[in-house]
């Protein structure tokens, strides 16, 4: 596809005012550090469009769908293998004209009584909705009757006019892959986080990649982490585990410096790709998302020590990203301990999950479940073929070829 020249007009600019963007913030936090008027761990210009965790915010809870958390998407991603797989339903197929592809799943369980429990799961490009109807639910007969009214009281944005009934022999099976391939985007096992090193004073970005070494806690900070694992690229790190997710730490001062590239592009590849990064100041440090430029990173949790056995914490994430817990007030003091290593590393999982809600990594994950969907529509097609074709050739039905002697 090619590019017109008022996109890439367009994109330049919005290039060069970030840039500037960047600067006057680099520009602003020299400023106050200079005439000793900063006084915060995290420090947002006018207008910024990040924002500090404060008091209150966020969940108390554990990592959001697992054990002890809210568990809501994974109960919505998986209560058709949990609920209807193996046993009687029907699943209905059709496009509505705004929404696209829509797959609906519905099961009639008998309560006694001639009552009916319905449960219904709405498959959409923008995700899936998960229903189950009460016999004492307020809904009208001819609704509690109808597969396609029942979807759109779950779904009012709805205007698909007809659903057909999907007679595909393997459509048990080809659905259910397509929601534990959605359960495993949504609920993904494997991390990667970035680890950036900040020294008092320093408020560019190239200062921070731009560090050699670091001291004591930082190192002991790395080893509470996980363990460092060498490559033979030189692109070391830092690697744990928590509950059953892995987590892969870019730490910038293990990754290769340049001398000659004053931006570290090798250390910023790896970081700047990240979804959620720990800034770790090593002194009395003022940080500032603006400093750095990212289209992907969307959080950050800021840790400055507080004597030998203490951190201060803020955590800073983009405007749009939903809260998440489990709640780091601003500025908060935290023993160092291995509660809050736990504590740190729900948090670390549940930004990345937030933030995967908003801006270009909720359109990067809308485009994924389109793709998705689209194939599932495709293999429901393929195996009802293949059922025709085999169905007439029981029938005794065998193709005519002609032969040109």
């Amino acid at each position: 596809m090619e590019v017109s020249c008022d996109m890439r007009a367009k994109t330049q600019d919005e290039r060069s005012m970030v840039l500037m963007k960047q600067k006057l913030t680099s520009e602003y936090l020299r400023h106050l550090a200079e005439t000793g008027h900063s006084s915060h761990q995290v420090q947002l210009p006018a207008g910024s469009n990040w924002r500090v965790q404060e008091p209150g915010a966020g969940q108390a809870g554990c990592v959001e769908g697992a054990a002890g958390g809210s568990g809501v998407e994974l109960e919505t991603v998986t209560a058709y293998r949990d609920q209807m797989v193996g046993q009687d339903h029907q699943n209905y197929q059709g496009r509505d004209p705004a929404l696209g592809l829509v797959i609906i799943s519905v099961q009639n369980t008998k309560l006694g009584e001639g009552q009916t429990l319905v449960h219904l799961i709405i498959r959409l490009e923008r995700g899936t909705l998960h229903e189950s109807f009460q016999p004492e639910d307020d809904i009208e007969l001819e609704d509690s009757e109808s597969v396609l009214n029942l979807a759109k009281i779950v779904c009012p944005d709805l205007t698909v006019d007809k659903v057909d009934l999907i007679t595909s022999p393997e459509a048990e099976k080809i659905i259910a892959e397509f929601d534990d391939k959605i359960c495993a985007n949504q609920l993904k096992k494997n991390y990667k986080f970035g680890v950036l090193y900040q020294r008092e004073g320093q408020v560019e970005e190239s200062e921070i990649f731009g560090n050699v070494g670091h001291n004591e806690q930082f190192e002991q900070f790395i080893s509470t982490l996980g363990e460092k694992v060498s490559t033979d690229s030189g692109m070391d790190f830092v690697s744990s585990s928590f509950l059953d997710y892995n987590f892969k730490f870019h730490v910038s001062t293990l990754l290769p410096h340049s001398a000659s590239d004053p931006q570290q592009c090798d250390r910023k590849a790896r970081i700047g790709n990240d979804v959620v990064c720990i800034v770790f100041q090593s002194g009395p440090a003022t940080f500032s998302p603006e400093i750095i430029t990212s289209q992907f990173l969307h959080v950050y949790i800021v840790l400055q020590p507080v004597g030998s056995d203490c951190y201060k914490v803020s955590v800073v994430s983009k405007s749009g990203v939903p809260e998440f817990g489990p709640n780091f007030p601003r500025e908060e003091i935290f023993q160092i301990s291995e509660d809050f290593k736990n504590k740190l590393f729900a948090k670390l999982i549940n930004a990345e999950q937030a933030s995967s809600k908003t801006g270009k990594l909720a359109q990067l994950n809308l485009r994924l479940r389109q793709s998705m969907l689209n194939q599932l529509d495709e293999k429901l097609k393929q195996d009802m073929n293949r059922s025709v074709q085999s169905k007439k050739l029981d029938d005794g039905w065998r193709p005519w070829f002609c032969h040109v002697l």
